[in-house]
């Protein structure tokens, strides 16, 4: 007679590879596809324990929490914080979330002279802080530019769905020729000197005034005649210098290294957006930053006999009126550094274009010596 088998916990099993317990049900956690895709799968893990529960958030989440802050200096809190907000994706949006209050009020609409409406739009502490970025070039801030006028000129399509869209009401607003046509010598607003803003391509429009902001640098004038008559020069090629477009909060501040130089074709192309955007000189930047940047247009880092004043420069400060807060006894000094270095050397009196255009700059109104 057999014995009666008695079954025996972990006996008798199937297959010997099947664990006695069964496998426990691993805990799902909910992250953002988009950040998960910033860091390598097998650091990933790793990464989250350590995480604090900021840095756990969805990316969706934090960046609203970023913009809403104002506060820029989030990104520096810790390095995964820097690593999921620094995507270029996101600093598009960033930026567009700054800017676009101001852009929405005063989209396309010109500030000419003896402008005195406050423009509230807009946070200027948060606009000022992104244009101190590097990372916030021209081409950077054109492409938001064009993302943002595709983005509002659909909107008005899907809003007024009856309007012919190749009609003469399709996107009424209109870019006004600010700073003349590079091809005609014309710079005065007329209603026939404008073009329908195209909303596929917005900032063709910067690059219309910029080509022709500077134009009057390729015509064939003589150095030392524009630098012995600085206003006048630049009064008669610029019918227009006190226009500019609402595009920024009138209390933005313009980075200092923008207004000291030294100055790449990036930078100039930067500070031009920023006075064609109707932004001004900061109470704290006072007459001796401008004094540094005038020094420093007249000063190029070049060989003696390439030696050349930008002139761009020079006629932005003056479109800031930065002159005209620089003090009487500068003038002055300026004057007697004139009359000593015509004595002590008459043969070379074109030799300093500083002095030159200093003094071209003393016969403007309110700073006659």
């Amino acid at each position: 007679m057999k014995l009666t088998p008695v079954n025996t916990p972990g006996k008798r099993r199937r297959n010997d590879t099947v664990a006695i317990q069964p496998n426990k049900k691993q805990r799902v956690k909910h992250t953002s596809r988009r950040r998960d895709q910033l860091l390598p799968q097998s650091k990933l893990s790793d990464s989250m324990k350590n995480a604090s529960p900021l840095e756990l958030m969805p990316l969706e989440i934090l960046e609203r929490i970023f913009w809403f802050s104002g506060n820029i200096n989030l990104p520096r809190a810790s390095h995964k914080l820097g690593r999921f907000l620094s995507g270029i994706e996101t600093r598009h949006c960033t930026f567009i979330y700054a800017f676009r209050p101001s852009w929405d009020a005063w989209f396309g609409l010109p500030a000419l002279q003896g402008w005195t409406a406050p423009v509230l739009e807009g946070d200027p502490e948060f606009q000022s802080q992104l244009l101190q970025y590097s990372w916030v070039n021209i081409h950077f801030i054109l492409d938001c530019w064009d993302f943002y006028v595709k983005g509002r000129f659909y909107k008005e399509r899907s809003l007024s769905p009856l309007i012919d869209p190749d009609g003469p009401f399709a996107f009424h607003l209109h870019h006004v020729r600010l700073w003349g046509d590079p091809i005609e010598s014309v710079a005065v607003l007329k209603a026939e000197n404008h073009y329908r803003i195209n909303p596929e391509k917005a900032s063709d429009c910067f690059w219309h005034d910029y080509s022709a902001f500077g134009q009057y640098e390729l015509s064939p004038v003589d150095l030392d005649r524009f630098l012995r008559n600085v206003p006048s020069f630049i009064r008669s090629n610029n019918n227009s210098p006190t226009h500019s477009f609402l595009q920024v909060h009138r209390d933005t501040r313009i980075p200092d290294e923008l207004l000291s130089g030294p100055w790449d074709i990036a930078d100039l192309q930067k500070l031009f957006w920023l006075v064609r955007g109707g932004a001004s000189l900061s109470p704290d930047q006072t007459w001796e930053l401008t004094y540094q940047g005038l020094r420093t247009a007249m000063y190029p880092d070049l060989p003696k006999k390439l030696r050349q004043c930008n002139r761009h420069v020079v006629r932005i400060l003056m479109l800031l009126r930065a002159f005209q807060a620089w003090p009487q006894h500068l003038w002055l000094e300026v004057e007697q550094q004139q009359n000593a270095y015509v004595e002590m050397y008459p043969a070379a009196y074109t030799e300093d274009p500083f002095v030159l255009a200093a003094m071209g700059l003393c016969r403007l109104g309110n700073h006659e010596p």
